[in-house]
C-alpha cells in the first residue's frame, strides 16, 4: 500500500469529502488533518474595538465562524466552503490549497484563518508581511479541534461562545464513546475514493473517529491515507465499509469496482455512505457526524 494521501493539492481540498460534500472535496479536508505548516499567528489578534473582518481558507473554519455567531463578519471564503448555505454568497478567495493573496488583501481582513496543510507556510508569511493577523492551527485530532475552536473564539470577540462550542464537542464525543463502549467492534474499511481506492489509515483523523465510534480500522499500514491494491482489499475483507466519497448510496464509482462485490461487507449489505460532510470536517457539526458514523457501523445495536 502506497501512502499518497487523498490526492494532489486541490484534490485534497475537494475531499468531502472530504473531508466537501464529503468525499474528495473535504478529504481533502482529511489531508489537511495531517497538515504540514507551523501554526502561524505572529500578528496580534484584532482589537475588540476594531470591526472584525474574517477570511476563511477552509470549510471547517468557515463553519466555526458561523457557529460562533460571527457569520456576518466573514468577508471571504475558499471555494470549497459550502456550509452553511449562507456562506456561498460570500466572496471566493480561491481554493483550499491555492488561495489568492491579492483577493484576500483586497477584502481588508483583520484575521485570516484556515488549517495547517495544503497552502503551505507561504500564505501566512505573505499575509503577515502586510500586517494581517493569521490563525492556522493543527486540527488533525479531536483534542486539537477543541483547542482551535476556543482559540478562534478569542480572536474574533467570541471567547465565551468558543469555550461553549468546544465543550459541546467534548460532550458529543464522550456520548458516542459511551454508547459504543460495550458493543462488539466490527472491522471497518473507511474509503474516500474508489478509483483508485483511497482509505483511512492508521494515525489519521478518520482513524480516530472509527475508534470513538466503536470500530477497528482494517487498514493498519501504509500511512494516513494509503492507496489500496486489490490484494490488500481482499486481505482486509471488512465487516463494514463506510463510503466517504460524497457520491451517496448510488455511487457510480462503486459500480466501477466489481471486486468490491466479493467482500463480506458488500455481500451482507453493510456498505454505507455518509449522508453529509459533518463527520469529516473538524468543526461544529462533528458531534452529529460521529453519531451518524456510529449508527452506520452498529445499526440497531446502538443504544
Amino acid at each position: 500500500m502506497e501512502d499518497r494521501g487523498p490526492g494532489a493539492r486541490d484534490r485534497r481540498a475537494r475531499s468531502t469529502s472530504a473531508l466537501s460534500h464529503i468525499g474528495r472535496r473535504d478529504l481533502l479536508a482529511a489531508a489537511a488533518f495531517g497538515g504540514l505548516i507551523a501554526c502561524s499567528s505572529k500578528t496580534a489578534p484584532p482589537s475588540a474595538k476594531q470591526a472584525v473582518r474574517v477570511v476563511s481558507t477552509s470549510p471547517s473554519m468557515t463553519e466555526i465562524v458561523f457557529a460562533l455567531g460571527q457569520g456576518g463578519s466573514l468577508v471571504g471564503r475558499s471555494r470549497f466552503c459550502d456550509f452553511p448555505p449562507e456562506a456561498l454568497s460570500i466572496p471566493d478567495i480561491g481554493g483550499f490549497a491555492d488561495p489568492s493573496v491579492e483577493r484576500i488583501l483586497a477584502l481588508s481582513p483583520t484575521l485570516v484563518c484556515g488549517e495547517r496543510g495544503p497552502a503551505g507556510p507561504e500564505l501566512p508569511k505573505a499575509l503577515e508581511s502586510h500586517g494581517v493577523a493569521t490563525f492556522f492551527p493543527e486540527m488533525d485530532d479531536l483534542s486539537s479541534i477543541g483547542r482551535a475552536i476556543a482559540e478562534l473564539g478569542k480572536r474574533i470577540d467570541k471567547a465565551a461562545e468558543g469555550e461553549r462550542l468546544a465543550a459541546d464537542l467534548d460532550r458529543s464525543v464522550a456520548d458516542v464513546r459511551q454508547k459504543t463502549a460495550s458493543l462488539p467492534k466490527p472491522r471497518v474499511l473507511f474509503l474516500f475514493d474508489f478509483r483508485p481506492l483511497i482509505a483511512a489509515g492508521p494515525g489519521s483523523f478518520p482513524d480516530e473517529l472509527l475508534s470513538v465510534a466503536g470500530a477497528n480500522n482494517v487498514v493498519q499500514a501504509g500511512g494516513k491515507y494509503p492507496r489500496l491494491g486489490l490484494e490488500a482489499l481482499f486481505a482486509a475483507d471488512p465487516d463494514v465499509i463506510i463510503d466517504g466519497s460524497g457520491h451517496g448510496e448510488a455511487s457510480p464509482t462503486r459500480r466501477d469496482v466489481p471486486a468490491l462485490e466479493t467482500l463480506r461487507a458488500v455481500r451482507d449489505g453493510r456498505i454505507h455512505a455518509l449522508a453529509s460532510s459533518a463527520a469529516l470536517r473538524p468543526g461544529p457539526r462533528l458531534g452529529a457526524g460521529m453519531a451518524e458514523l456510529a449508527r452506520l457501523i452498529h445499526g440497531s445495536s446502538l443504544p
